[in-house]
């Protein structure tokens, strides 16, 4: 009797939920599921606001229609560069700081000099060809019989490990947001794509299974956005201890932005692993974080 009384009870409980609205099937509506890409912008001033808007405009008219283009033909945007220079962004430079031995062994045998780009004796080695960043020429720097004069040094003679190891911290919170921008990309990616794709009739976005998936990935962004800010922050501030602080959050971005762009491409099935679809770019792209500024 009480098993008759459950499959009574499961029997209504279905035909109702055949009666509900679509929209009501499976989807955590506002509350959830559209918005669970996290807000960009949480705790930042109006000033920072302001900056990251600029910054988004831009990459959004300038470098996201063609990157998909940029790397199948390894092009480095130096124009695009160059805009991006004029707004603050950064730009293409030529000069180079090597760091060269220029006493005794271990760490304050190293200095810090500027070479300029022309300079006799540098040269260069040939392209590489990388899994991905192919839009970002890589090249061994060759240093023979290359003589810099003495006021090229940085700072002064056996300083260069300290130099080297104070713009690692900056470098790693780099890479870190590079990572962020990424993971961030391939959740909205994932997300748009299984409200769309179908399978037996259903959108892949009803699957509670790919909902608990999405949550997951968001968190981990969100919690690798909180350590990479913080990290930033406290270097700005040269807190005491700030350089652990962005190892680890390094290390914790990295990581987790991987397993984002990853699991999206998961998401995505054969799809995903085509060249028509951005998130195999993105993917390629995020491994080399992990290595990189270690």
């Amino acid at each position: 009797q009480k098993m008759n009384r459950f499959a009574s009870i499961s029997s209504n409980i279905l035909k109702s939920c055949r009666n509900l609205p679509a929209t009501r099937i499976g989807y955590i509506s506002s509350r959830g599921f559209a918005s669970v890409v996290p807000s960009l912008d949480i705790n930042l001033t109006d000033d920072q606001k302001e900056f990251q808007r600029v910054a988004k405009e831009f990459a959004d008219e300038k470098m996201l229609p063609f990157a998909s283009k940029w790397d199948q033909e390894q092009h480095f945007p130096v124009d695009v560069l160059r805009q991006a220079a004029e707004l603050g962004f950064g730009g293409d430079t030529d000069v180079y700081l090597v760091m060269v031995r220029t006493g005794g062994p271990g760490p304050k045998g190293i200095s810090c000099v500027m070479v300029e780009k022309g300079t006799p004796g540098l040269s260069f080695g040939k392209k590489e060809h990388k899994l991905g960043w192919n839009s970002q020429p890589t090249r061994a720097v060759i240093l023979e019989d290359c003589e810099i004069p003495a006021s090229n040094l940085i700072g002064a003679e056996g300083q260069g490990f300290t130099i080297a190891m104070s713009a690692l911290d900056g470098g790693r919170v780099n890479i870190a947001a590079c990572s962020l921008g990424g993971a961030h990309a391939c959740l909205e990616l994932a997300r748009d794509h299984i409200k769309v794709r179908k399978q037996f009739g259903t959108p892949l976005a009803t699957f509670q299974s790919l909902q608990f998936q999405l949550a997951d990935m968001a968190t981990k962004l969100y919690a690798s956005r909180l350590m990479v800010r913080n990290a930033a922050e406290m270097l700005d501030n040269k807190t005491e201890g700030a350089s652990q602080y962005a190892a680890m959050a390094k290390l914790f971005a990295a990581d987790n932005c991987f397993n984002i762009a990853d699991s999206s491409l998961q998401m995505h099935g054969g799809y995903g692993y085509l060249k028509e679809y951005p998130v195999e770019r993105y993917l390629r792209d995020l491994r080399v974080h992990r290595i990189l500024e270690d």
